[in-house]
């Protein structure tokens, strides 16, 4: 059986990890809490284990595949990130202007939809806002201003 630190090594060689989601992997793997806890102490001092650089990372990965800010927070509270690693990993994101990129979202989604009738193209791109972590009134002001935009251009 390969030692904690081996395990963790391991993990680390395939992506980055919390401190949590390393913690929760090795305590799977039946590793006694006094030896996790001194491999997540090796590791910080090897500076191989940093949790609010990997919310930074995570919180731009996210965005910039269409997340909102609020599921971005979502998914790194998942990730067993502190709320203070969070709000600092929020604040770094460059973009102010969320209802921007909920329309450039439901533009371009939009655009692949020919064919299909308003109503349901509306709900699809209701629904895709929606998994994204928009709120429901940045959903519908998004979907509606794309739909005005594809009309005016027609």
């Amino acid at each position: 059986m390969a030692s904690p630190w081996d395990a963790a090594l391991r993990y680390l060689g395939q992506r980055d990890h919390s401190e949590h989601e390393l913690r929760t992997k090795l305590a799977r793997r039946d590793f006694d809490e006094d030896e996790i806890e001194n491999v997540i102490q090796r590791l910080y001092a090897a500076q191989l284990i940093d949790d609010a650089k990997f919310a930074s990372a995570c919180a731009i990965s996210y965005f910039h595949s269409g997340l909102s800010r609020r599921a971005v927070a979502i998914k790194l509270r998942n990730k067993g990130l502190s709320d203070v690693n969070i709000e600092a990993a929020l604040s770094g994101l460059d973009d102010d202007d969320e209802l921007g990129r909920a329309i450039d979202l439901a533009r371009s989604r939009l655009q692949k939809m020919s064919g299909i009738p308003q109503a349901t193209a509306r709900r699809r791109l209701l629904a895709f806002l929606g998994r994204r972590g928009f709120s429901e009134s940045m959903c519908y002001a998004a979907v509606g201003k794309a739909f005005d935009e594809q009309s005016n251009s027609c």
